[in-house]
């Protein structure tokens, strides 16, 4: 992991007067490293941005940015802030935006379009930020002003984004289709509890060529967890090109040592689906996914969420990710029909040495256009990954000339062609090399263990020791890379909730329902239905779970269906934090028992919640 930046003026360094007169060209001549402190017991108006004499605002020392320049921002609350072209480094002066080391820099964006927003600024690094509450955590973007100079040389490093409603949690945008990003990097970064609807937890897209995305934490988020994108028209060539889609797209990167879990779309609105709109569609779901906690009476969500997507990009390499409790851990795709541009395909991706487990959605990597009309996945190879518990190891989609080999599975359904792939130029026309099945139970540790074991024997090698269990001991079998100990137990605890504590929650839950509840007082925001809830399972001993309101799949989004008698619809009476109100009491009033849909989550770590293994409970209460 790398460390924050150390904010500290040098023993060395000019004065502030001096540096304050040079030109960014002077600065940069000079090799100049200032440093402009900002606190909030500083001052705009009689600061002058030294440590002891700090400004007050991050804007204000923006104002002050030239190449070379370092803002060191010093533990506190702020507000939403912008970097522009004007506040470029240079590749021999770069500038770094940075919380100081060890202090908590928190940027409150409740309500804000973004937290912090980037245009157009390059040879820059924005680093150590606490970000919440906006509709985009991060966001970076070219435009076309930018003109045919690439940006380069960017770094989004060590920022904490969660709590984002709406879109990304980290997103970047390149518009310019004059010149591309490039030497693009995203590291450090943790993105978690954001509610994306159609967006990503992290995305890059557009004409972006040479980028780096590495040991980033995403998780518990209920879109895609990290997303490189093409062909969306993000960086288009004008009307009547003869090739618009030349440059949209991101090319020639690497994506490694990333930790993706608990990525779900379930619970997603935006993925919901009603049984009633499509009758037809609910029952094939239904057939092969009769447990799936998605399902249910009304409809459900298509739980399609990746842990890591390529949709539509080149030339990517993809290793030693640890992905887990996802829909589906990696796919590599494009949603972009051949016949509109014979561009829309993607090719040279090399997938290897990622570790991919419990992954129920569908499965562990697939790859491909997703229906028979749409474009294809080439010339790509999926080598010496381990897959661990999911749906199903591998799933072929429409695709062609693409390589599997060197895998290790393990209690997993091998390999699934999509029924919807029925074009007979692109009946997965694919090679399988060596690849080797191992168990077929879902203990997963124990069951890698003894059969790597005797697998060790019969080859003369040596048994890995348990704690050690994702580690191939066949030869040339599976992921060289094994996951750190920390997310390796992080997953046991996951299995251990899910198989012990969470249906004893959801039986109390039910028994609840069984009973009713009593409600002391329906308007009364500290009485309400979640805190009864929650009361009513400490009374029974369970203790570790968090309930949330259920989003209505129709309707206003920021509310939640309340069901009366006969099974009428009131939509959005009860907010998601699960106060009830006034237009809640009047229906009870009409109606004095009603029914609310809850989500159950157990916590078993730390920001880490069984989202993924959940289930809508119907809980009545009556009013007293």
């Amino acid at each position: 992991m790398y460390t924050k930046l150390f904010c500290k003026t040098l023993a060395l360094m000019l004065s502030v007067l001096m540096l304050c007169a040079l030109s960014p060209a002077a600065a940069a001549a000079e090799g100049t490293d200032r440093v402009i402190h900002v606190s909030p017991a500083g001052s705009d108006t009689d600061g002058s941005g030294t440590e002891e004499a700090p400004f007050a605002t991050i804007e204000k020392a923006l104002t002050m940015v030239e190449p070379g320049v370092t803002v060191c921002v010093h533990e506190g609350t702020y507000g939403p802030f912008a970097l522009t072209g004007e506040h470029s480094g240079t590749p021999e002066a770069p500038v770094t935006v940075a919380a100081a080391e060890g202090e908590a820099v928190v940027i409150d964006a409740t309500d804000a379009p973004a937290g912090i927003s980037m245009t157009d600024v390059d040879n820059i690094t924005l680093e150590g930020f606490e970000v919440f509450g906006s509709v985009l955590g991060i966001d970076y973007e070219s435009t076309t002003d930018r003109g045919e100079l690439p940006l380069e040389n960017v770094t989004i490093r060590g920022n904490r984004v969660h709590d984002i409603v709406g879109e990304h949690g980290i997103c970047v945008y390149a518009h310019n289709y004059q010149a591309p990003m490039t030497n693009l990097v995203m590291e450090d970064n943790e993105v978690f509890n954001c509610r994306c609807y159609w967006s990503e937890s992290t995305v890059f897209n557009g004409n972006i060529d040479g980028f780096t995305i590495r040991n980033n934490v995403i998780h518990d988020n209920n879109n895609i967890g990290i997303d490189m994108i093409g062909f969306e028209g993000t960086a288009a060539l004008p009307e009547g090109e003869e090739d618009p889609y030349q440059v949209d797209f991101v090319r020639n990167g690497q994506c490694y040592g990333n930790v993706v879990y608990n990525i779900s779309a379930f619970n997603n609105e935006a993925y919901w689906t009603s049984r009633e709109d499509d009758e037809e569609w609910y029952d094939e779901y239904a057939s092969y996914s009769g447990d799936d906690p998605s399902l249910a009476e009304e409809g459900f969500y298509d739980r399609c969420a990746d842990g890591i997507y390529v949709d539509g990009g080149q030339d990517i390499q993809i290793y030693e990710n640890f992905v887990f409790n996802c829909d589906i851990g990696i796919e590599i795709a494009t949603e972009h029909a051949e016949a509109d541009d014979p561009r829309f395909e993607v090719s040279g991706m090399d997938v290897h040495d990622n570790v991919i487990a419990g992954c129920t959605g569908w499965a562990g990597i697939c790859f491909g256009g997703y229906d028979s009309d749409l474009g294809f996945t080439h010339d790509c190879s999926f080598h010496h990954n381990t897959l661990v518990d999911n749906g199903v190891a591998f799933a072929a989609q429409r695709s062609w000339g693409n390589t599997l080999e060197n895998n290790l599975i393990s209690g997993d359904a091998g390999f699934e062609v999509n029924a919807l792939n029925d074009d007979e130029d692109y009946l997965n026309d694919n090679t399988f090399g060596a690849n080797c099945w191992i168990g077929t139970d879902n203990e997963w540790m124990q069951d890698m263990a003894d059969q790597s074991q005797a697998k060790a024997q019969l080859t003369e090698g040596e048994a890995p020791d348990p704690a050690q269990a994702y580690a191939s001991a066949v030869e040339g079998m599976g992921s060289s890379f094994t996951p750190a100990q920390e997310y390796v137990d992080l997953y046991q605890a996951l299995l251990d909730a899910q198989e012990n504590e969470l249906p004893a929650a959801l039986a109390a839950l039910e028994a609840i329902r069984d009973t009713g509840i009593e409600a002391a007082d329906l308007a009364d925001s500290e009485n309400n239905v979640l805190v009864w809830l929650t009361a009513a399972l400490a009374d029974q001993g369970i203790e570790n779970v968090k309930l949330e309101m259920m989003p209505a799949p129709v309707g206003d989004p920021d509310g939640l269906i309340l069901c009366g008698k006969g099974g009428e619809e009131l939509a959005s009476v009860l907010a998601l934090d699960g106060t009830v109100n006034e237009q809640a009491v009047q229906a009870l009033e009409e109606d004095a028992t009603a029914c609310i849909s809850v989500c159950v989550r157990l916590q078993y770590a730390e920001n880490t919640w069984c989202n993924a293994r959940v289930s809508s409970i119907p809980v009545h209460f009556t009013k007293p």
